[in-house]
């Protein structure tokens, strides 16, 4: 097969997948509160939205991915449409950050390198079912990730060599790279400033799209941290502490247990990848180990940043593992050019997208059919009454889906407050 449609037979392959998991989506967990409103209120209105947008700013949660969250919601094609959209230019963000450069179709490397970076992020997302399908989650965490690893590809090429960007796009970028997520701005300010700084000392010269694009995320992140909403959070957590108060009450072994449980998720991708690429692995130049240090590194400061956060959940590693899965996964461009590698890593790739891909599909399919089920029987429930319903198959959390939001009996009290039922009993 001929490179260039080898590289977007993978694309469309991995783009229509993930529009049959997307479609699949169950409702679960904080869903309950967008179906229910939308079930009730009907349509949003535009004047309801800008309502919706001031409140977030002051009472709620401040992220603009929550007000893309309230869309996909009102009209579910963009769901379908958008989500598959941001996790392909995630990937492909990722792949160019790899690269140092663009995906080119006609690169004949390019095809076996977007099957591992796709690889590479099945095995290191953190509870990747709920993360990636979960909407309340993707679209306040995935979706701003795909917008700053895009802003930070012109950076990665500037700190390689010299490159023009349009700065109003880089402005504009900025400031939705740094309002995307509270532990991510430091990470990308530095990230920029640290690839601006090489280029001044190549060049000695910066171009305006450069610092502009920093003053952007600066910008853009500090409007996120100084939203009202952020002291009325976590019902006043966050405002009642400091962030070093944070990290300090949860103590060594508090911390500890976040890096071990991130270190978790990304020990078997690293294994798995370097027994694929031993034979190449000492060759490695020096340059390059330091390069995926950087990356790494980076990683560290988005870990460090999240530590602070009142609350410690998967979601805040999302980051951290997508930045140490680029750094390992410059290291195998490296090893790759040698055949044998190559080969390896290409059956090794190949085959953890199917097995994750069947095991996806298959947990999203009977979850989202049991849903609906569950969902057509309370709906159908006259008001007052106890509603029994059945436990999904995949009841526990699982690193393909977010499991029975039903087993908690405080969110099933909720939902049977929102439909007017006496009681909802899981079975």
């Amino acid at each position: 097969m001929r490179p260039r449609r080898a590289f977007w037979l993978v694309l469309i392959v991995l783009v229509a997948t993930l529009v049959v998991l997307c479609a699949c989506e169950a409702v679960v967990g904080d869903s309950w509160g967008h179906v229910l409103r939308l079930r009730r209120d009907g349509p949003l209105t535009w004047q309801r939205f800008g309502e919706l947008a001031r409140d977030n700013h002051l009472h709620n949660n401040p992220r603009w991915g929550q007000l893309v969250l309230v869309a996909t919601f009102e009209h579910r094609v963009l769901q379908l449409v958008l989500t598959p959209l941001a996790i392909a230019s995630l990937l492909l963000a990722t792949l160019a950050l790899v690269r140092a450069r663009l995906p080119r179709p006609s690169d004949p490397r390019d095809a076996s390198l977007l099957l591992l970076v796709i690889a590479l992020a099945l095995v290191t997302t953190p509870q990747l079912g709920a993360i990636w399908f979960y909407r309340p989650t993707c679209c306040n965490y995935v979706y701003p990730l795909a917008v700053q690893l895009a802003w930070l590809v012109p950076y990665r090429v500037l700190a390689e060599r010299h490159c023009e960007v349009p700065t109003l796009a880089m402005v504009l970028g900025g400031v939705l790279a740094g309002a995307g997520n509270e532990h991510t701005g430091l990470a990308l300010a530095l990230a920029a400033l640290v690839a601006t700084a090489l280029a001044y000392r190549r060049d000695r010269r910066v171009p305006l799209w450069a610092l502009a694009g920093l003053v952007g995320v600066v910008v853009g992140y500090a409007y996120l941290l100084a939203a009202p909403a952020q002291l009325a959070r976590y019902r006043g957590l966050a405002g009642d502490t400091t962030p070093l108060d944070r990290i300090a009450e949860r103590g060594v072994t508090g911390n500890l247990a976040v890096v071990a449980q991130l270190a978790a998720w990304l020990s078997p991708a690293v294994l798995l990848f370097a027994a694929a690429g031993v034979p190449a692995l000492r060759r490695c130049p020096r340059a390059v180990w330091r390069e995926a240090a950087i990356w790494c590194a980076l990683a560290c400061v988005v870990l460090a940043t999240a530590l602070a956060s009142p609350k410690q959940v998967a979601r805040l590693l999302l980051a951290p593992s997508a930045l140490f899965a680029i750094g390992v996964g410059v290291v195998l461009v490296e090893v790759s050019q040698l055949p044998v590698v190559a080969r390896r890593l290409r059956i090794t790739a190949t085959t953890i997208i199917a097995l994750y891909g069947a095991l996806l599909l298959l947990v999203q399919v009977v979850t989202y059919l049991e849903g609906r089920a569950r969902m057509q029987r309370l709906l159908a429930a006259p008001p007052g009454s106890v509603v029994h319903v059945p436990a999904l198959t995949f009841s526990r959390p699982t690193p393909f889906s977010a499991g029975d939001d039903f087993r908690s009996a405080r969110q099933r009290a909720r939902v049977a407050a929102r439909l007017g039922v006496a009681a909802i009993v899981r079975d």
